[in-house]
């Protein structure tokens, strides 16, 4: 049974990678065809080395063989079975929790001794077609520890059994479906999900996972078009909102089309410019970096002392220093209120839940400046972050609004 978020939602919960739960699901089919006796749980070893249970949502004989490949032929006897985990809930934003994950196990036995263990994708498993990711162009989606790791577990299971060889078929269903909530297509990654993994179990919230996604999306950037020198510009947007809105741009048409170079950094801006730089300092690569983002996130990033970050558990919108720009705004205006007026609308910035109903306030009150004040100082945030690694990339920053018109461009003196 999936434990809802509902439930949960005070809790950090662990759970298994979809790696892990691919290998279990192998495990399983295989005891099964070896076994020839049914069960509804299976407990594994996660590359971790921490053991876990898992509920198993199918497992049954198939006696079709017409999958089986050429290489195979040498085999006297064949069976075919599989097995399928819906993969458990964790704390982790992640978009295949509830999804079944199905392993195919075909067990050949040869009349000599030939061992092999192959480990494939099928429906909804992603294919490579890009470079930059640490697997070959045109294979299967499947990292290099999930896969050592379904290997390793398969051959304890055939200890004894030295002229047996294995298929192992990972499927995903959902697979295509759940991947239009990723970014896995700019990636390179086409036709469904990868399975991934590196300890076996997911690490609620996701900063690992997500900081492992930028700088894979980096190296592929770095990689498009075969060159290193090819990637002279990227374009940072905090979702995928702002990316849809940042391809409008005037300012970007020239780089329409060439997906790798955008860039979703969400709340890990200063992680991001941190790797750009120093990746810059073994090879220069990068000369700019455009920032796409609105009210809420520059609003975060412009106040320095918040270090770039920009998650809204790290560093909350600060409407007092919102109300100190306003207010210097209003003191370099020719034509400013008195100070008593000024003092209501100050108050009432201060007061605000949100940076759009700052944004929205100084609207009405006629006060343009507050976009391109904050742009400017979000801009002299990054180029700080940068100099501090010694690097030299320029920074484009552009402030839009909640429909995607952009409001503000700076990009320095």
């Amino acid at each position: 049974m999936i434990v809802s978020n509902s439930k949960q939602v005070n809790q950090v919960v662990y759970g298994p990678t979809t790696g892990a739960c691919a290998a279990a699901a192998a495990v399983a089919a295989l005891r099964f065809l070896i076994n020839k006796k049914s069960f509804t749980e299976i407990t594994i070893v996660l590359p971790c080395e921490r053991e876990w249970n898992f509920k198993i949502n199918k497992l049954e004989v198939i006696d079709s063989i017409d999958r089986i490949d050429s290489n195979d032929s040498d085999s006297d006897n064949c069976s075919r079975a599989i097995a399928s985990i819906i993969k458990p809930y964790n704390s982790d934003y992640d978009c295949t929790i509830g999804a079944e994950i199905v392993a195919e196990v075909i067990l050949f036995t040869h009349s000599t001794i030939n061992r092999t263990i192959e480990i494939e994708g099928g429906v909804g498993v992603a294919k490579v077609t890009k470079s930059g990711l640490g697997l070959e162009v045109g294979s299967w989606a499947i990292n290099p520890i999930p896969k050592k790791h379904i290997k390793e577990l398969i051959e304890q299971e055939l200890t004894s059994s030295i002229n047996t060889s294995v298929k192992v078929i990972i499927s995903v269903p959902e697979g295509e479906e759940l991947a239009k909530k990723t970014i896995n297509e700019r990636l390179g990654l086409v036709g469904g999900i990868s399975i991934l993994g590196i300890t076996g179990l997911v690490m609620p919230y996701s900063v690992d996972a997500y900081k492992e996604c930028i700088s894979s999306s980096l190296s592929v950037a770095y990689t498009f078009g075969g060159t290193s020198s090819d990637c002279k510009e990227l374009v940072f947007t905090t979702g995928g909102r702002t990316e849809f809105y940042a391809k409008k741009l005037n300012q970007l048409q020239h780089l329409n089309g060439r997906d790798e170079f955008f860039i979703q950094v969400a709340d890990f801006l200063q992680y991001s410019i941190d790797l750009v730089a120093n990746d810059n300092q073994k090879v220069k690569r990068v000369e700019v970096i455009h920032l796409v983002a609105m009210m809420g996130k520059l609003s975060k990033i412009a106040n320095i002392d918040n270090n770039l970050l920009t998650h809204v558990n790290e560093s909350d919108i600060d409407t007092h220093f919102l109300a100190k720009l306003v207010s210097s705004l209003l003191n370099d205006s020719n034509d400013s209120n008195d100070s008593n007026d000024n003092s209501e609308l100050i108050n009432k910035i201060k007061g605000a839940n949100t940076a759009r109903e700052v944004l929205e306030i100084t609207k009405e009150n006629g006060i343009d400046g507050l976009p391109l004040l904050i742009a400017k100082k979000a801009h002299e945030a990054m180029v700080a972050r940068i100099k501090n690694i010694k690097s030299d990339i320029n920074i484009h920053v552009y402030f839009l609004d909640y429909s995607g018109n952009l409001l503000a461009f700076y990009k320095g003196e």
